[in-house]
């Protein structure tokens, strides 16, 4: 039997998402920031340098492989964006979201990556399917994928053995660098980054730059996440990261 523990995150957008009747909402309230005035400036006293390289990542922060094993999460949903599944090492095996593709992943016994697949539910259907093999070291080898066109309604398939490709392709949920853009405040569990033009589900954008406000937990896991609008007035909308425990 599972215990599911629902955990909110407040992004900036126009959406009211309709809240679970069985919540659990996090004690910390992030609402006092004004609801119709652009914010010009972000006060980042206390804040310093960041190293979040160790945290899966897609647009936004998911969270750190080895909390998330630690902690026993094999599901987290970020209402009106993205889900994910989660295996007993931390790492995510699918991603879903509001459109009819989805994406699925495994991975070798010491957490490197083995497949991963662009799926269609209806009609099922595999778009893109690339399997990577390694040397004993671990060092990738060559990869081979096979992709589905949809105007021949053929597969074509093709080996992969170039170096960079194969890093590039192999390196999912993971930045290219985590010191240069983030800091930290470690007295208020605060992780910020500034973006520009952001686009969620629905096709809502936050156009120009806008800083991220990552607030997370005494366990380090991301409870909220506060998106202030810097060129434009910032819009609200609720996400909720579901965690699911035994």
């Amino acid at each position: 039997m599972f215990k599911k523990i629902i955990l909110l995150c407040c992004v900036l957008c126009f959406l009211n998402c309709e809240q679970p009747k069985q919540t659990i909402e996090t004690t910390q309230q992030h609402d006092s920031l004004p609801k119709t005035k652009a914010i010009k400036t972000v006060d980042e006293t206390g804040f310093e340098p960041f190293d979040a390289s160790e945290y899966m990542t897609t647009q936004l922060l998911i969270g750190k492989s080895e909390i998330f094993a630690k902690e026993k999460i094999y599901k987290m949903h970020i209402r009106g964006h993205d889900s994910y599944k989660i295996n007993s090492q931390g790492l995510i095996t699918a991603l879903y979201n509001i459109s009819n593709n989805y994406g699925e992943y495994t991975y070798t016994k010491s957490g490197l990556l083995k497949t991963k697949a662009t799926k269609q539910h209806t009609p099922a259907l595999t778009y893109y399917l690339e399997t990577f093999y390694y040397k004993k070291d671990g060092t990738l080898q060559k990869s081979t994928v096979s992709r589905f066109d949809q105007q021949t309604k053929e597969t074509i398939k093709e080996t992969i053995t170039d170096t960079i490709a194969l890093q590039k392709n192999a390196r999912i949920f993971k930045r290219s660098s985590g010191k240069a853009s983030f800091k930290i405040n470690q007295k208020k569990r605060i992780i910020l980054i500034y973006g520009t033009d952001l686009g969620f589900c629905c096709g809502e954008l936050m156009p120009g730059k806008n800083s991220l406000h990552y607030y997370y937990n005494e366990n380090q896991l991301i409870d909220s996440l506060v998106i202030n609008g810097l060129e434009s007035p910032h819009k609200k909308m609720v996400f909720e990261y579901e965690y699911n425990t035994d």
